[in-house]
Protein backbone atom coordinates (compact mmCIF):
# COMPACT_ATOMS: atom_id res chain seq x y z
CA UNK A 1 0.00 0.00 0.00
CA UNK A 2 1.38 3.71 -1.50
CA UNK A 3 1.48 5.53 2.52
CA UNK A 4 0.43 8.67 1.60
CA UNK A 5 -0.56 9.38 5.08
CA UNK A 6 1.68 12.27 4.97
CA UNK A 7 0.69 13.77 1.87
CA UNK A 8 -1.23 17.17 1.54
CA UNK A 9 -5.03 15.13 0.70
CA UNK A 10 -4.86 13.11 3.81
CA UNK A 11 -3.08 16.11 5.48
CA UNK A 12 -6.42 18.13 4.88
CA UNK A 13 -8.86 15.21 5.34
CA UNK A 14 -7.27 14.19 9.15
CA UNK A 15 -7.56 17.89 9.57
CA UNK A 16 -10.90 18.52 9.35
CA UNK A 17 -10.93 15.85 12.39
CA UNK A 18 -8.78 18.12 14.26
CA UNK A 19 -9.85 21.64 13.73
CA UNK A 20 -13.75 20.46 14.52
CA UNK A 21 -13.13 19.13 17.21
CA UNK A 22 -13.74 20.96 20.88
CA UNK A 23 -11.12 21.96 22.76
CA UNK A 24 -11.94 19.94 26.17
CA UNK A 25 -12.78 16.34 25.42
CA UNK A 26 -10.81 15.00 28.67
CA UNK A 27 -7.41 15.48 27.84
CA UNK A 28 -7.43 14.28 24.74
CA UNK A 29 -6.25 15.57 21.41
CA UNK A 30 -6.15 14.78 17.79
CA UNK A 31 -8.96 12.74 16.02
CA UNK A 32 -9.21 10.72 19.23
CA UNK A 33 -11.44 13.74 20.78
CA UNK A 34 -13.50 13.34 17.78
CA UNK A 35 -17.39 12.59 18.35
CA UNK A 36 -18.57 9.25 16.34
CA UNK A 37 -21.26 11.13 14.60
CA UNK A 38 -18.80 13.69 13.13
CA UNK A 39 -16.59 11.10 12.32
CA UNK A 40 -18.96 8.89 10.51
CA UNK A 41 -20.43 12.35 8.34
CA UNK A 42 -17.11 13.26 7.66
CA UNK A 43 -15.47 9.51 6.76
CA UNK A 44 -18.21 8.62 5.01
CA UNK A 45 -17.92 11.40 2.58
CA UNK A 46 -14.33 10.43 1.27
CA UNK A 47 -12.62 8.74 -1.12
CA UNK A 48 -11.46 5.36 -0.83
CA UNK A 49 -7.82 6.30 -0.70
CA UNK A 50 -8.90 9.50 1.71
CA UNK A 51 -10.29 6.69 3.99
CA UNK A 52 -7.12 4.70 3.75
CA UNK A 53 -4.99 7.18 4.97
CA UNK A 54 -7.69 8.20 7.63
CA UNK A 55 -7.32 4.25 8.72
CA UNK A 56 -3.53 4.79 9.05
CA UNK A 57 -4.16 8.29 11.11
CA UNK A 58 -6.41 6.23 13.23
CA UNK A 59 -4.28 3.35 14.15
CA UNK A 60 -0.98 5.55 14.20
CA UNK A 61 -3.23 7.75 17.15
CA UNK A 62 -4.43 4.99 18.85
CA UNK A 63 -1.13 2.81 19.08
CA UNK A 64 0.34 6.32 20.87
CA UNK A 65 -2.93 6.46 22.83
CA UNK A 66 -2.04 2.87 23.84
CA UNK A 67 1.72 3.12 24.86
CA UNK A 68 0.83 6.52 26.58
CA UNK A 69 -1.69 4.32 28.78
CA UNK A 70 0.96 2.16 29.37
CA UNK A 71 3.90 4.51 30.38
CA UNK A 72 0.94 6.02 32.87
CA UNK A 73 0.20 2.44 34.38
CA UNK A 74 3.08 1.77 35.83
CA UNK A 75 3.48 -2.18 36.97
CA UNK A 76 0.15 -2.35 35.54
CA UNK A 77 0.94 -1.72 31.68
CA UNK A 78 -1.16 -4.21 28.95
CA UNK A 79 0.15 -6.12 26.25
CA UNK A 80 0.15 -4.18 23.30
CA UNK A 81 1.64 -7.32 20.86
CA UNK A 82 -1.34 -9.26 19.95
CA UNK A 83 -2.77 -5.88 18.16
CA UNK A 84 -3.12 -5.46 14.61
CA UNK A 85 -3.38 -2.03 13.34
CA UNK A 86 -5.80 -2.87 10.51
CA UNK A 87 -8.01 -4.99 12.57
CA UNK A 88 -7.96 -2.05 15.36
CA UNK A 89 -9.17 0.83 13.24
CA UNK A 90 -11.83 -1.16 11.81
CA UNK A 91 -13.06 -1.93 15.09
CA UNK A 92 -12.67 1.65 15.69
CA UNK A 93 -14.93 2.73 12.59
CA UNK A 94 -17.15 0.07 13.16
CA UNK A 95 -18.40 1.02 16.59
CA UNK A 96 -18.68 4.86 15.72
CA UNK A 97 -21.46 3.43 13.68
CA UNK A 98 -22.83 2.09 16.52
CA UNK A 99 -21.77 4.21 19.27
CA UNK A 100 -22.34 8.00 17.53
CA UNK A 101 -22.48 9.98 20.66
CA UNK A 102 -19.35 8.70 21.60
CA UNK A 103 -15.66 9.94 21.08
CA UNK A 104 -13.19 7.72 19.72
CA UNK A 105 -10.78 7.41 22.86
CA UNK A 106 -13.51 5.69 24.49
CA UNK A 107 -13.69 2.99 21.78
CA UNK A 108 -10.03 2.91 22.09
CA UNK A 109 -10.33 2.75 25.72
CA UNK A 110 -12.56 -0.17 25.37
CA UNK A 111 -9.69 -1.93 23.64
CA UNK A 112 -7.08 -0.96 25.85
CA UNK A 113 -9.23 -2.37 29.26
CA UNK A 114 -10.02 -5.11 27.45
CA UNK A 115 -6.04 -6.59 26.60
CA UNK A 116 -4.47 -8.95 29.20
CA UNK A 117 -1.64 -7.21 31.43
CA UNK A 118 1.62 -7.49 30.73
CA UNK A 119 4.51 -8.40 32.83
CA UNK A 120 5.39 -11.07 35.60
CA UNK A 121 3.08 -11.37 38.71
CA UNK A 122 0.18 -9.15 37.32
Amino acid sequence: MNNRFFGATAAAAFGLFVLATPAAASDVLGIGSVQCSQFNSTFGNLGAADQADVRIGLHQWSFGYFSGRNAQAGGQARDLSGLDFDDTADYIITQCQYYPNIRIFEIADTIYENLPYDGPGV
